[in-house]
């Protein structure tokens, strides 16, 4: 398999299904953050990089979230359980994705300041390291995506409740390959009202994610 091959069998789930129960505004997913809802920053994650399924996971107000992005190429899957939590979401996008997706990158809907740069790094390490969990890092802090190889779909569909895979990142640390990134985008979801006004503003007034030029103490 050649390496555009490889890059092109990577998938991408979105887990767009929560119900926004901190916030006071609705669906924070189509909260306008300077012009765009905030779910239309998270894709832009993913645009421009060579993969082979985007699967966006939606539960709560589906049919406005699909509306929102139907100029958008990806596949809407909808997770009729997902008052059950955010497993739910996960289990239903694991099961969506073709068989011949050799991973999967599983993004959280909520995270308005990534980048493809994250993305990409992502993919290239998967590609070097096949088997290995892919997982963003900051200043020696972990964060989202995390990317998932096949050989871990089992685990990931077994899970249950409102949890995703952390447990199984410690359950499989000898498997974890860290991925340095060059911004703390990759920490930064929004879940509750104060969260959007403080990152409405910071965008007002230009400021950026930190990136490893601007802090020097990492």
């Amino acid at each position: 398999m050649s390496r555009t091959d490889a890059e092109s069998s990577i998938a991408a789930i979105v887990l767009a299904a929560g119900r926004s129960t901190r916030m006071d505004c609705g669906n924070k997913l189509l909260a306008d953050i300077d012009g765009k809802p905030m779910l239309h920053r998270t894709l832009s994650a993913i645009e421009g990089i060579s993969l082979q399924q985007v699967v966006v996971v939606t539960g709560f107000q589906s049919n406005q979230i699909k509306e929102s992005i139907s100029q958008y190429p990806v596949g809407i899957v909808h997770n009729p359980h997902y008052r059950q939590g955010l497993s739910t979401s996960l289990r239903a996008g694991i099961l969506s994705l073709a068989d011949s997706v050799s991973a999967a990158i599983v993004f959280l809907a909520d995270m308005p300041d990534l980048t493809a740069d994250v993305t990409q790094r992502l993919v290239y390490a998967h590609l070097n390291s096949a088997s290995k969990i892919c997982i963003p890092v900051f200043c020696a802090r972990r964060g989202n995506p995390i990317l998932w190889p096949r050989q871990f779909f089992g685990d990931l569909v077994s899970i249950r409740g409102d949890v995703g895979g952390r447990h199984l990142v410690r359950k499989f640390s000898r498997q974890v390959q860290e991925v340095p990134v060059q911004s703390n985008s990759i920490f930064n979801d929004i879940d509750t009202s104060q969260d959007l006004r403080l990152h409405c503003i910071r965008r007002l007034h230009a400021v950026k994610p930190l990136d490893s030029h601007e802090n020097r103490r990492c």
